[in-house]
């Protein structure tokens, strides 16, 4: 009696079928891990994975055949292997605007830190169906950067389009004047300067720079 043994490991669900060709089998099913045939001749195995699964190699007897047959002529006992896996696909995009370094991520798990302003492309893949939610883990100091274009679901393609935009942030000037009287006073910053009548908050309309300075003084 002659042993083939087929052994294989899928990602989800997998199987593969013996073809036997001028041998008397004792045993011939789909999804079975062993079968044992008498004779001589060839065996033909097929690989077939599922929608969202691919055949990755195959092992053994079998290692090193391109396609998903592997034929073998029986006159030992052989040990072939098939080798699946999920059929993935890649999230990627660019980052602008950014002045320093971006860190993203991808289902809330998957982080991909990057110089600035650089094209991308997340290392791990999302399973073919699956989705994909690129968010911002952390930006440049004084910079806000947005993400558009980066949700999907029932992926069935490399995803190349995601857009982050990073912008420099704003910041007001504002405080609170007290004990004046009679009839009130100027400040003066950078070139603007506003009117303040009486005790009570103000503010100037110019924004200032992540770290620009500034210099308020009374002009009158």
């Amino acid at each position: 009696m002659i042993v083939l043994a087929v052994r294989f490991a899928a990602a989800g669900r997998a199987f593969v079928t013996l073809v036997l060709q001028n041998v008397s089998s004792s045993r011939r099913q789909a999804r079975r891990v062993r079968n044992s045939a008498t004779g001589s001749g060839s065996v033909t195995i097929r690989a077939f994975a599922n929608a969202n699964s691919e055949l990755a190699s195959w092992g053994g007897a079998c290692q090193g055949t391109a396609g998903s047959s592997c034929t073998l002529a029986l006159g030992t006992s052989q040990t072939a292997s098939a080798v699946f896996r999920a059929i993935t696909f890649t999230v990627g995009g660019t980052i602008n605007g950014a002045s320093g370094p971006v860190t993203l991520l991808n289902n809330g798990g998957d982080t991909l830190s990057l110089p600035g302003s650089v094209p991308f492309t997340f290392a791990t893949g999302v399973v073919q169906g699956g989705s994909y939610s690129v968010t911002v883990q952390s930006a440049p100091p004084g910079q806000t950067c947005v993400v558009s274009n980066g949700t999907g679901s029932n992926l069935m393609a490399n995803v190349t389009g995601v857009q982050v935009n990073c912008t420099s942030d704003r910041y007001t000037l504002s405080g609170r004047a007290t004990g004046l009287a009679g009839g009130g006073l100027q400040l003066t910053n950078h070139g603007e300067t506003i009117s303040v009548a009486a005790d009570g908050p103000f503010a100037f309309s110019q924004t200032l720079g992540y770290n620009q300075a500034y210099a308020v003084t009374v002009s009158a």
